[in-house]
């Protein structure tokens, strides 16, 4: 007999007679070859290691499931670890700026404005224009950013070196929780907000000062901003912290020793942002108020204590004899006692410049939705001109109207010139009733402006 492999599969061996049809003695064919006892034991020791790699992966797949949650929880607290570092190092890089403009304004701007004082023409300059303004107003400005920078040195070194040491198990709200129990500092910033407004009003109005600050024009180049942009960045800032805490919070697990500490001092932060709310937007105005005097050419409206620039926005000027035209854009700027407008200008080197053109007299303004009527017509398609496309036309033409329209004495630089006003009676001394009608964007932007609107016309009529 001799041992054979099948021609079928290579590893099953068969027993087939000889020729010669001989018995087997104890002696086998395979021990009078054994080359072929060589190849056989080779096949099996393979045979036997494909096996065994094969049972290694069916227990490896086994018990897959039992390991799977365990997986994930890992992945998971691995990806909350990582967002709460980007997080925090976004709020890093962020409080880095902050402070480093902070630090500027107060080296370049500040400073120089405390020795400006010292200057011989100062008080000959401050004098001319008729301004009370002394060294302690400069002063005070100082004190309100120096408390900023103070605060925010230690905040920025905190959270530093708590990322330099950053792991699953480290703690965070500490830092805010810090940094919260010294934010009065911007509570003494926005009790000075208004004298500090005016100090600067009064200053950019000293071509001495202008000239002064010009000298060191390249050292003001170092403001990621203008000077103005300085003072409205504190207001802004509460919302980078609730926003940080919210991202923290969402990425940590309730079981996290940190959890509940970020939970509680997020809650602070938004209760504080409540209570702050109407004192920032009152600064903001006060802010808005300024920056459209510079802003605006021949600007009447004067920075004062107490005027506040509410709202402002492009809109169009509706001409009762074509109320579909939207060719009459002008900017409008409503303010705690007044309303006016403006048009763009172009001016050197393809710039463009706001110029007042006219202030709608509010102390006698009725404010109305837009009738019926007039809404309709504001949305037709008039009868296009040659060569004009009807299709692109009525593609530009809206379908709805929004805006509303004021009944009031308007004094205006081009009131001769209009023909949007109905003339409630023309003898003597009396005023010409003006109807002066605006369009909106939305139906949101009409309300609030209207809102508002009323609001400013029910102040001024308090106050007679």
């Amino acid at each position: 007999m001799e041992i054979r492999r099948d021609s079928n599969d290579p590893f099953i061996l068969s027993r087939t007679s000889t020729t010669s049809g001989e018995e087997s003695t104890g002696t086998t064919s395979s021990d009078s070859h054994p080359q072929r006892l060589s190849f056989f034991r080779g096949s099996y020791n393979q045979l036997m290691d494909d096996l065994s790699i094969i049972d290694d992966l069916y227990n490896t797949f086994e018990h897959e499931n039992d390991t799977e949650p365990y997986d994930k929880q890992i992945a998971d607290i691995a990806r909350n670890v990582e967002d709460k570092y980007r997080a925090l190092d976004q709020l890093c890089l962020n409080e880095s700026q902050y402070l480093y403009d902070l630090q500027t304004f107060q080296d370049v701007f500040i400073t120089r404005l405390q020795l400006w004082f010292d200057q011989p023409g100062c008080m000959e300059a401050l004098a001319k224009h008729k301004l009370a303004l002394t060294i302690k107003d400069a002063n005070t400005l100082s004190q309100s950013v120096g408390g900023l920078i103070h605060l925010h040195k230690k905040t920025l070194k905190d959270l530093a070196e708590r990322l330099q040491m950053w792991g699953p198990t480290q703690l965070v709200a500490d830092i805010f929780a810090s940094l919260y129990s010294q934010l009065f500092v911007y509570e003494v910033f926005m009790d000075n907000y208004a004298h500090n407004i005016l100090t600067l009003d009064g200053l950019y109005r000293v071509s001495a000062f202008n000239k002064f600050l010009d000298i060191g024009a390249s050292n003001l180049n170092r403001l990621s901003g203008n000077i103005l942009s300085c003072i409205r960045q504190p207001l802004m800032r509460l919302d980078v912290y609730i926003q940080t805490l919210s991202q923290l919070v969402q990425n940590s697990d309730p079981s996290h020793s940190d959890y509940v500490p970020l939970t509680q001092i997020a809650q602070k932060y938004k209760q504080l942002e409540k209570s702050w709310h109407d004192r920032i937007q009152d600064c903001r105005a006060h802010l808005l108020a300024l920056e459209a005097y510079r802003s605006i050419n021949q600007c009447p409206v004067n920075v004062t204590l107490t005027r506040r620039l509410l709202l402002y926005a492009p809109m169009i000027k509706v001409d009762l004899d074509d109320p579909s035209s939207m060719s009459d854009t002008r900017t409008y700027f409503l303010y705690n006692d007044c309303l006016i407008y403006c048009r763009e200008q172009k001016e050197k080197k393809d710039t463009t410049k706001l110029h007042y053109k006219g202030t709608v007299d509010l102390a006698t303004a009725e404010v109305r939705p837009l009738p019926q009527l007039l809404a309709v017509k504001m949305t037709e398609i008039r009868r296009p001109l040659l060569f004009r496309s009807k299709k692109n036309e009525a593609a530009q033409q809206p379908s709805q109207a929004f805006g509303f329209e004021l009944i009031s004495t308007d004094v205006s630089i081009d009131a001769m010139f209009s023909q949007n006003h109905a003339v409630a009676n023309v003898s003597g001394s009396m005023p010409m009733r003006r109807r002066h009608v605006v369009r909106t964007k939305t139906l949101e932007e009409q309300k609030t402006w209207m809102d508002m609107l009323r609001r400013v016309v029910q102040s001024i009529h308090s106050k007679k």
